[in-house]
């Protein structure tokens, strides 16, 4: 049976599920990497926090610019994780037989896929940029000439088909990531040509796999993180005690900047949200990938 008849969201997100099953040991080892970044994270924004609960929630402005900077570099570090998880991901379906330490490398793959997300991020921005200010001198010159009302109403109309469009342009280049693994060389081109007429097939694996991971998220919110926020925030919503307030905003300061019993849990089952999160979404870009690249239904491990 041709790749055609064979290519679609079920396949997909069989591939998906598949690398989670049979690849448990490299997911766990994502999740692992996953905490230690995430827990290096807290440590180091730890002193922060805490001198900002010391000053009663105002920090300064040296503390703040600070605070913004090592942020920033944060942020870039765990961009830079991402980027080494999802070339395993991709790695672990399109080249099985280079499993070595949970298909973790740090070479030309992932130099190209953090080049490719600087471009596709940077053309979006660019052109989101150039849009918005279309749809603003567009709705701009109706509110002078056709009214208020029908401006805003065509600004909504716009705004909607722009982040649609966006949204397809997402779809239709999200197997550049992997391709590019799987070939060696960068494959925007590629990927654009070889998701044509596929859209909905793959975007309905990734919404599939989103409201999942959502739904993981949302309970692990509720077991660890809702009942403690849930607890301070009526204290603090107290107008008749204000140290309770502030004891609250202690409490909260202390509880999410310090390896409390209850932080170690959170960022563990945050660990293995995002473990799951790479895998699944990298997993079924990879399985699409070598399903139109193989020209056939390939099986996702060999």
């Amino acid at each position: 049976m041709g790749e055609r008849a064979m290519f679609g969201t079920g396949p997909i997100l069989e591939g998906a599920f598949r690398l989670v099953r049979e690849r448990p040991g490299a997911v766990a080892i994502w999740g692992l990497v996953y905490f230690l970044c995430v827990a290096g994270m807290m440590l180091a924004m730890g002193p922060f926090f805490a001198a900002v609960a010391n000053q009663g929630g105002a920090p300064n402005p040296a503390g703040l610019l600070g605070m913004i900077s090592g942020i920033f570099l944060l942020e870039l570090l765990l961009l830079l994780v991402l980027v080494v998880l999802f070339a395993a991901a991709f790695r672990a379906v399109l080249r099985p037989e280079q499993s070595g330490f949970g298909y973790l490398r740090v070479g030309m793959d992932e130099l190209r896929l953090l080049g490719l997300g600087l471009l596709v991020g940077i053309g979006s921005l660019v052109a989101y940029f150039v849009a918005a200010t279309v749809i603003g001198v567009v709705t701009g010159l109706l509110a002078v000439t056709a009214g208020r009302g029908i401006s805003i109403l065509v600004s909504v109309v716009l705004f909607v088909a722009l982040l649609a469009g966006f949204l397809y342009v997402q779809v239709r280049l999200s197997l550049a990531g992997p391709l590019s693994v799987y070939r060696g060389r960068f494959a925007i081109g590629e990927a654009w040509a070889l998701t044509r007429g596929r859209f909905w097939a793959i975007f309905l694996a990734y919404a599939v796999v989103f409201v999942i991971l959502m739904i993981a998220q949302a309970i692990v919110s509720a077991v660890t993180i809702a009942p403690l926020l849930g607890g301070i925030m009526s204290q603090a919503r107290n107008p008749q005690d204000p140290a309770a307030a502030q004891a609250a905003t202690m409490q909260m300061m202390s509880q999410f900047t310090t390896f409390s019993p209850l932080m170690i849990g959170v960022t563990l089952f945050g660990a293995i949200v995002g473990a799951l999160w790479v895998a699944l979404n990298g997993g079924a870009a990879a399985t699409a990938a070598r399903l139109l690249a193989g020209g056939r239904e390939a099986e996702a491990f060999e």
